[in-house]
């Protein structure tokens, strides 16, 4: 057979076979496009963003290049955890990421303490992120970073002062562990809410954090953490004025006239602090709420639900 007449066949064949697709195409009614499409939308919700097997299953196949394969799949944790921070904000395969790239390569510093973090502040899972951080300590038993971050999840997300204790101790005695661990030790441990701890717990995490969706995520929560301090503050002044005047003031301007502050912050959105007196709380003019406090809710379980 020469090479034309194989080519006409194969033509043939082709177009064929774009005629029936296209015959069947449109003998699909559009109730049944919609169901179907409904119900890939439903299976796509269920499934990982990227299908992986199980870790067991990955090893064998890899032939040794584990950490080539953590790369890639932490270039997929990236691209999932910005597209969610960007629309929808739905972290439910986060953790199943995160367990792939930090098992496949338990060196992975950078891939650790993104996923430990943000598995506590935006997937809102502390439990996942301090099994993630317990692997990473057994492996790499010399980095104070892991025990820090652990205790910190610890204080103020499951309100185990006991364990955060035990790793802020461990943390300290530890190979180029910095001056600051034994002052945030003894402050993070002598009390139970105190916003300028996650003020510079999160401070510190943006600056070491080099992905910029990170960085906004934890920017979001440093603005809250911010008012909360800043109400915290205003309302012990609120309580000296009262203390001195019998009554509460009518408005925070009230606390300027009368020299007990200075001026009042404008909150990181840019608007201003207000005295509601018929509540007795000070709030934000947009409405915008302080960074909670989870470990008092924790047990509960209704840390998990909040913003």
């Amino acid at each position: 057979m020469s090479k034309q007449s194989t080519f006409k066949i194969l033509y043939t064949l082709t177009v064929g076979t774009v005629l029936l697709l296209s015959i069947i195409a449109i003998a699909i009614s559009k109730p049944q496009l919609r169901a179907f499409q409904a119900e890939r939308e439903k299976d796509q919700q269920e499934l990982p963003p990227l299908y992986l097997p199980e870790l067991r299953f990955i090893r064998p196949v890899s032939f040794g290049f584990e950490n080539f394969f953590s790369d890639i799949l932490w270039f997929n944790t990236l691209n999932y955890f910005g597209k969610q921070f960007q629309q929808g904000r739905d972290y439910k395969w986060l953790g199943h990421n995160c367990e792939l790239v930090t098992s496949l390569d338990y060196r992975a510093k950078h891939a650790i303490e993104f996923c430990a973090t943000m598995l506590s502040w935006s997937a809102r899972d502390p439990e996942r992120s301090n099994a993630l951080l317990e692997r990473a300590i057994k492996y790499n038993s010399d980095k104070w970073r892991y025990r820090y971050l652990r205790a910190f999840n610890y204080w103020y997300f499951l309100e185990r002062r006991d364990l955060a204790r035990e790793d802020l101790m461990q943390a300290a005695n530890l190979p180029d562990a910095p001056p600051f661990l034994a002052t945030i030790a003894s402050r993070m441990l002598a009390t139970d809410e105190d916003p300028n701890l996650a003020i510079g717990f999160l401070t510190n995490m943006i600056k070491t954090t080099n992905d910029k969706n990170a960085k906004n995520a934890l920017e979001d929560k440093l603005k809250l953490a911010i008012i909360s301090r800043d109400i915290a503050s205003i309302n012990k002044a609120v309580s000296f004025y009262e203390e001195k005047n019998g009554h509460s003031p009518d408005s925070l301007e009230e606390l300027i006239n009368k020299g007990i502050i200075t001026s009042l912050p404008l909150s990181p959105y840019g608007d201003k602090y207000i005295w509601n007196r018929e509540k007795q709380i000070v709030t934000t003019a947009s409405g915008k709420v302080g960074l909670v406090y989870r470990g008092k809710t924790a047990k509960t379980g209704i840390y998990a639900q909040e913003h």
